[in-house]
């Protein structure tokens, strides 16, 4: 398993994660595809489309990054012509929004808060045989984008003792703790 935490720096990558775990999570089951795809083509197969609503500003993370807040919302939607098209698509909302909760997207905590007012819903329909059902899911979930705003932490090399030091600021006058002095209980 990779630890290898993403760090973002765009919201594009955070589209991306989300369009990645969905297409893993469901396979060849169902197709993901941006939001900007509806209406270009039908829904002839079971179709997960991904889309950010609403973007807002928050309060900056504890590293001083600045936070964005999106509405995400998934559109569960499947065609007219599979048996009971509405219930399916019920139920895949359902698999969805169980997926979404808690989850972080593979991208560093630090820089991720978990979903918030998760929320599933109807959706995007159209009648007729040619037509689709849908459900919803949607969520609020904050991204702290950029470089920490903290300094680096100063490397200190283990302890180190001065007895009264002519320049306390001085490193040179501190020499390693010597284990060797150390009583013997």
């Amino acid at each position: 398993m990779n630890s290898v935490k993403l760090q973002p720096d765009r919201p594009s990558q955070f589209y991306d994660q989300i369009e990645t775990l969905l297409t893993q999570l469901m396979g060849d089951e169902l197709v993901v595809k941006g939001y900007e795809e509806y209406g270009r083509a039908s829904i002839e197969s079971p179709t997960l489309l991904i889309e950010f609503e609403l973007g807002r500003p928050g309060i900056r993370g504890c590293d001083g990054r600045y936070c964005h807040g999106y509405h995400v919302t998934i559109h569960c939607l499947m065609p007219n012509s599979m048996g009971r098209a509405a219930l399916v698509a019920l139920n895949v909302a359902a698999d969805i929004e169980r997926f979404v909760d808690e989850n972080r997207w593979g991208i560093d905590s630090r820089q991720i808060d978990k979903p918030d007012l998760v929320r599933t819903e109807p959706s995007l329909f159209q009648q007729g045989a040619s037509g689709f059902e849908g459900w919803a899911v949607s969520w609020t979930q904050n991204l702290y984008l950029g470089p920490s705003l903290l300094e680096a932490e100063e490397v200190r090399g283990g302890i180190r003792l001065a007895v009264n030091p002519a320049n306390q600021d001085e490193p040179a006058e501190y020499k390693p703790l010597e284990v060797a002095h150390a009583p013997n209980n």
